[in-house]
């Protein structure tokens, strides 16, 4: 199963958003606030247990799901870029 993660990753959602909300299989997989106040900086704690928290749901490990291998997480591979009939961007 490929994932798609938006406009932007883990980081940068933490970044810029004040709230991130990952869907799943056309539901609502994961919501949460980020509480860090603008301007934001990498190294705040709470913003780096935000982006862990995003990141684990992503990669599986935060639903009892193993993690995610490369094929599945999206990787262009040139099987897959067959089998869709050309080439594949992933956005993120």
């Amino acid at each position: 199963m490929a994932r798609n993660y938006g406009l932007c990753g883990p980081a940068e959602a933490c970044a810029l958003a004040d709230r991130i909300v990952v869907i799943e299989h056309g539901q609502v997989g994961l919501e949460v606030d980020v509480p860090v106040a603008h301007p934001r900086t990498s190294g705040m704690p709470a913003l780096a247990a935000t982006q862990a928290q995003v990141l684990s749901r992503l990669l599986g490990s935060g639903a009892g799901e193993a993690p995610m291998s490369a094929a599945e997480q999206g990787a262009v591979t040139p099987a897959a870029s067959a089998r869709a009939g050309g080439p594949l961007r992933r956005i993120g």
